[in-house]
């Protein structure tokens, strides 16, 4: 199974001049919780997630109307590309700790976003029936377990 077979496309996304009020609004009406940042090219310079904009608002103490995406989003997203397999882009999450990453063509610019969630509902008992399918559903595990553990390991070692 292919990144392409699985991705939501055309993807939502903002710009890093863009306040987080406007990116809050499009997760809010496109029911998502992560959008791509793009350059003027079309290329992803960031993502920025809804904890990062609540994390902003404590942080930041001014008017959210005022607070720039390029400000709390993460730089430097981790992404892949449409004919790559979904273990590849599995593993990538899992390595990398992140449960979504752009997903790019041979230009650099994006053409949609895939999710954990997204190979997740790909599989029999989601939107279609896929061969080999009990590998993938492990790979899933194996790679929210660890994107999870890692995280709650984080948590744990700040307090």
């Amino acid at each position: 199974m292919k990144v392409q077979d699985v991705m939501i496309s055309p993807a939502r996304s903002c710009t890093p001049d863009s306040a987080i009020v406007d990116a809050a609004r499009a997760m809010w009406e496109n029911h998502c919780g992560s959008l791509p940042v793009l350059d003027k090219k079309g290329g992803p310079v960031g993502i920025i997630t809804d904890r990062d904009i609540c994390m902003a608002l404590v942080r930041k103490n001014r008017f959210p109307a005022r607070i720039a995406v390029r400000e709390v989003m993460t730089p430097y997203p981790f992404i892949c590309q449409p004919q790559d397999g979904v273990e590849e882009a599995l593993a990538i999450m899992a390595e990398n700790r992140v449960q979504r990453l752009p997903v790019v063509n041979d230009e650099g610019h994006l053409v949609g976003i895939v999710s954990i969630s997204d190979v997740a509902a790909a599989l029999p008992g989601g939107r279609r029936e896929v061969r080999g399918a009990d590998a993938v559903h492990r790979m899933v595990a194996r790679a929210l377990l660890k994107i999870s553990v890692a995280k709650a390991a984080d948590r744990h070692a700040a307090t």
